[in-house]
């Protein structure tokens, strides 16, 4: 017997609608749409700007997806939808307050500060377990209190959710991504009271939590006869923040296993059975995101694809029609073939966080670190945007600092399009903790939208 699903996988970068047909013994994917994902900038009045995510193209691109798919395959059993982390619609009585913000607007720089006056840092990441990077939700929602929208609003929806309720009409939010947020409890499972009071978020403005694998509803009757061929197919909740999509495909097959999950962010962790909350966990800034099967994800956010992304756009500008860079392939294989040293730079350095000219933002950080900076052209810079130290030491500091064992590396790689696992012998830790639980079959058993119950 075989299943048909559809994959809505939205990235910060780009989108993509993916036909998945499951078999006993084999998966077959086939990519029916590919889109991009450009944040926009908008006017804001008093000379400001606001930068936005398109959300009404992203709308459009799926629902072109989505109809393909079904031309492709009538018997689609199921769609889910996964995304980026932490960005949300504003909703009033069911329409839209404007496109949501883009989590690298600099509007959350007041935000941090204010909601820290109310709940220190520390405090915050005893309750939730999440660590602070400045456009976590609670600190947007902040920015929105004090800007007024918040007060204007009767739901959020994080992204996957608005886009699930646009498709059924139902309005949830999906346990994966609401960890993420850094209002949840990782020992309660709910929204943290004194987070939400703390930060002015009325009581309801989020829609009722559901694990990954919920049914939440079908497609409209409005949207049917377009995106499903007339046909009312079931929307699924799935590991709605990518990464825990992405985690649940790779086979990790015990508790030693560390992945690397590398796209616009790089993701390095691995599973646990219970959220790692102490001073060392804090201090070396490891978070803890939900997990698919009531797993947490123990992992550090470290920069990405990201500088690379925005390099090709900055070079695709200013470069002739036959001269453009964007076939990522070709580039990575110029880059590859540099020889020599090429600039070693902090990647983590605030100045690379918001879109702009990266190729530029790197060499001046070289000029002003007396780092030699490197060579123009996209060979070398692409070659030196990808070479980051701090990938290759968050699993040490990981080890080190929370004393957690890790013996095995698998990398699931979207931007690449690939994935591969390697195995290695890293020195391990006392004081591991206990397994995360059973091993993990092969991806073909775990990545769909309609899974069944975890093992007993």
């Amino acid at each position: 017997m075989t299943t048909s699903v559809a994959a809505v996988d939205l990235g910060a970068t780009s989108g993509r609608v993916i036909l998945g047909v499951v078999s006993p013994n084999d998966v077959r994917l086939q990519h029916v749409a590919r889109f991009p994902n450009r944040p926009v900038t908008v006017p804001e009045g008093s000379g400001s700007t606001g930068l936005h995510w398109d959300i009404l193209g992203l709308w459009a691109a799926i629902g072109e997806g989505l109809a393909q798919a079904s031309r492709i395959d009538p018997e689609i059993a199921s769609i889910g939808v996964d995304s980026w982390a932490v960005d949300y619609g504003l909703l009033r009585q069911g329409r839209l307050i404007g496109l949501p913000y883009h989590y690298r607007d600099d509007r959350n720089a007041a935000a941090v500060p204010a909601v820290h006056a109310a709940l220190p840092a520390d405090e915050l990441y005893r309750r939730t377990g999440l660590a602070h990077l400045p456009f976590n939700t609670v600190f947007q929602l902040a920015a929105d209190r004090d800007a007024g929208t918040l007060g204007l609003a009767d739901r959020a929806l994080l992204v996957p959710d608005l886009i699930g309720r646009w498709l059924t009409g139902v309005e949830v939010t999906e346990r994966t991504n609401a960890s993420t947020t850094g209002m949840l409890s990782p020992v309660s499972g709910g929204w943290d009271p004194a987070i939400l009071s703390a930060v002015g978020v009325p009581p309801g403005l989020f829609a009722p939590l559901v694990d990954p694998g919920t049914t939440i509803g079908a497609l409209l009757p409005s949207l049917a006869p377009a995106l499903g061929g007339g046909r009312a197919i079931p929307v699924t909740t799935v590991g709605s923040h990518d990464t825990a999509s992405a985690v649940v495909g790779v086979p990790l097959d015990d508790e030693h296993s560390a992945y690397i999950s590398s796209g616009t962010w790089s993701l390095v962790g691995l599973e646990v059975a219970k959220p790692i909350v102490t001073p060392p966990a804090r201090q070396a800034n490891f978070t803890n995101e939900g997990g698919v099967d009531g797993r947490v994800r123990f992992l550090k956010n470290i920069s990405g694809l990201w500088l690379l992304s925005e390099s090709m756009r900055t070079w695709d500008a200013a470069a002739s029609d036959a001269s453009r860079s964007s076939d990522l392939a070709s580039l990575l294989a110029a880059a590859a073939s540099v020889s020599g040293e090429v600039a070693v730079f902090d990647a983590a350095d605030e100045r690379f966080t918001p879109p702009g000219d990266m190729p530029l933002r790197i060499h001046e950080w070289c000029v002003e670190h007396d780092v030699e900076p490197p060579r123009p052209g996209p060979r070398s810079s692409a070659a030196s945007s990808n070479r980051s130290p701090r990938r290759t030491r968050a699993p040490s500091t990981r080890r080190r600092r929370c004393r957690v064992a890790g013996s095995r590396r698998c990398t699931s790689s979207g931007e690449a399009r690939r994935t591969n696992c390697s195995a290695g012998s890293p020195p391990t830790a006392p004081g591991a903790p206990s397994s995360p639980g059973p091993s993990r079959p092969p991806p073909s058993a775990t990545c769909w939208c309609r899974r069944g119950p975890p093992a007993s």
